[in-house]
Formats: C-alpha cells, structure tokens, sequence
C-alpha cells in the first residue's frame, strides 16, 4: 500500500517527526529534468501523482486510496525553496536559517494566519537532518510529542533512525521504535520530493538510494517489522517497479507492488 497522507493536523504532527528529510540533494540523486516522476501506483485506486510548475519544481501531489483523495499545493520562495503548502485547508509554513535549512515548520489551522496548530524544529548537521521534534498546542501550551533521531552513512542515505515520545507522567522522552536501513547503488526518484517530505515520506523513502532491506525493533531490542525491497528498473537505472515483502519468520509474508511512471 502506498504511504499516503494522514487526515488530521494533529495526527500529522504526532507522526509528522518521522518523515523528514534533507532539502539539500546529494550528486548521486536523480535529475528531475531527465526523470520527472510523475506518478507512484498501487493501483487504480491507490496512487500518487506530482505535477510540475513552469521552473520544473513540484507544484501540486495529488493522492488517493480507495477512501480518499488528498492534494498538497507547493508555494516557492524566491530562492525556490518551499515557502509553504497547502494540505486539507490548512497551510504548513517553512522557517529557514543563514544556511539555507528548514528548521521549523508550523501548522496554521484553515489559514496562513490561523492558529497553530502544532509545530516540528529540526537540528542540522553537515547537510543533513540529525534531530526533529513535534509540538502539539493543547490548551495549556506547546506540548513536547515526538523526538527523531537520525545516522547517515557516507552516501548520504539514512542508516538508523530513532523514535521517541514524551512521557507526560515522567516529563521525558522515552524509546519507542529503531529502524535501521539498508540500500542499493541505484537511483531513487522519490528524490524530487524532498522539501514536502517532512510531513509526509519516511526518510529512507528520499534519499540518493532505493532501500533493499528495513528493520524495526522496539524499545526491549527486539525485531517486530522487518520488510526486503526488490525492484525493476529501465536502462537508466530508475525503478519501474517496487516490491516490499514483509519477513516473518512463521511463514510467507505479505507482498506490496507498486510502479513507477516517469515523464
């Protein structure tokens, strides 16, 4: 099934802390001039579909299950970077620093000047995204949710990443899930969308490399998902096709497709 976006405000930000990646690309990713994803399917009725603007910058993501259909509508900074999107009436604005980085990004209910609704900072280093923290804003102010952590190896692709949610009793951030990542040498399309992703794509799911292989233990050390990736892929080295099987030890288990379209 394909990852699709989470319906409430509340809900993104819980989980938003998860999806997040870097807005700086490595060399080694795809060039959207040569490779324009324009749609990620399931099938007929499960599927993602990105539209270009004028500068051939991502523009609009039209996605859809068989329940649903969301879009997210992208607006640029003069630098062309993401200044803000639109998602089920609610705008999620973009602060960078000196650097050029995002580091917070804020949900405004119904409008750019609405209340915020929450919010997600982001630490920096070399490039790379190694921390993010959710906020949600209950009655009694900003309240700490969620905390990643992230390692990367030395191509840039994620390696590890760390959950942990706040403990409203204890007033601490507690271990909840590690993912640790494993990758082929071929190109990954999902690359074009790395400046929306921080809300709505894993990581992995971004980087310069396809993922081959996903591990998720809980707090105890002990594996509870683990998923292996094949693909199919044209003359250029891009993946037409993906297929994620979940190992399970007690016998086969479950198969995902999904395809790839270009322009």
């Amino acid at each position: 099934m394909l990852k699709q976006p989470i319906k409430y405000v509340a809900c993104l930000l819980t989980m938003g802390v998860l999806f997040i990646t870097s807005c700086k690309k490595d060399n080694t990713n795809p060039s959207a001039t040569n490779h324009q994803l324009i749609k990620v399917s399931a099938d007929a009725r499960n599927f993602s579909e990105y539209a270009y603007n004028s500068d051939g910058l991502l523009g609009k993501i039209i996605s859809s299950n068989s329940n649903y259909s969301d879009t997210i509508t992208l607006s640029y900074n003069a630098n062309k970077q993401v200044q803000s999107f639109l998602y089920g009436g609610n705008i999620f604005k973009y602060t960078y620093d000196a650097n050029n980085q995002f580091t917070k990004i804020e949900v405004h209910v119904n409008s750019a000047q609405g209340d915020i609704e929450g919010y997600t900072t982001y630490t920096w280093q070399s490039g790379k995204i190694i921390e993010a923290k959710s906020f949600i804003n209950y009655v009694n102010g900003n309240t700490p949710d969620t905390k990643v952590t992230m390692a990367y190896n030395t191509n840039g692709d994620l390696v590890t990443q760390t959950e942990y949610y706040w403990d409203i009793v204890d007033n601490a951030y507690k271990l909840r899930t590690t993912t640790t990542y494993e990758y082929d040498d071929k190109k990954n399309p999902n690359a074009i969308a790395s400046q929306v992703t921080p809300l709505f794509l894993t990581m992995s799911y971004s980087g310069a490399h396809n993922v081959a292989n996903e591990t998720v233990k809980n707090e105890q050390n002990i594996v509870i998902e683990k998923y292996a990736y094949s693909y199919l892929y044209d003359t250029d080295g891009y993946p037409t096709q993906q297929i994620k099987t979940a190992v399970n030890p007690n016998g086969p288990g479950s198969i995902e497709t999904v395809h790839y379209s270009y322009k």
